[in-house]
């Protein structure tokens, strides 16, 4: 009971986030990603 409550608060939440940053995904910036030391990538745009 406890898990399904806090899978489905958790899902709400992940939709609210990827409707406030579904403005922004595909907006190229200058440089590389900041994490670009984290990971293998120099791609200028964000990819879901």
């Amino acid at each position: 009971m406890k898990t399904a409550l806090l899978l489905e608060k958790l899902e709400g939440q992940l939709a609210t986030l990827r409707q406030r940053c579904a403005p922004v995904a595909q907006f190229a910036t200058l440089s590389a990603r900041f994490d670009r030391h984290l990971f293998q990538t120099r791609a200028t745009t964000l990819q879901a």
